[in-house]
Parts: structure tokens; C-alpha cells; sequence
């Protein structure tokens, strides 16, 4: 079941975002921010510095959960045998 989740529906859910950004990216380019700024490709480049600094402030929201800032420690190690070794 957990490789079904994995192979299948992981690809599903992180490719929805990237549709779904796309989807709405357009309109709300075209008819809230342009209007909203008059001239040609302004309201484009606001709505790209908003998003930017959405998602900036999600990471550093996300930092502040203590399993995500230390998962570096939680996690183990790879595998370190060189895959020419594993053979």
C-alpha cells in the first residue's frame, strides 16, 4: 500500500500544484492585477513578487515546526556504498 501511495498518488498531488498554479496564475493576471496597474506586464511582475514572497514566508513558517528544522538529525544516513561497489 505505501508503494502504491508513493509511485502513484505522490505524483499526482505535487503535479496538482504546478496545474493548479497555472490555472489560476493567468486569470488573476489578466484580469485582477493588470487592471489594477494600467500599465503592460506591471501587474504581471507584482503578482510574481507576491507569490515569491508567499512562499518565502511559508519556508520560514515551516521552520518553525521542530521535525522540519531537524530533520537532518531525525533521518537516517543513505546508503554510502558507491553504486559501482553494490553490484
Amino acid at each position: 500500500m505505501a508503494s502504491l501511495f508513493e509511485g502513484f498518488l505522490v505524483p499526482i498531488l505535487n503535479g496538482s500544484n504546478q496545474a493548479l498554479g497555472m490555472l489560476l496564475g493567468g486569470p488573476l493576471a489578466d484580469r485582477i492585477f493588470e487592471p489594477a496597474f494600467g500599465e503592460r506586464g506591471v501587474g504581471t511582475g507584482v503578482l510574481l513578487v507576491l507569490v515569491g514572497i508567499l512562499g518565502a514566508g511559508v519556508a520560514l513558517l515551516a521552520f518553525l515546526f521542530p521535525q522540519v528544522r531537524e530533520v537532518e538529525d531525525r533521518l537516517e544516513d543513505a546508503d554510502e556504498t558507491p553504486f559501482s561497489e553494490a553490484r
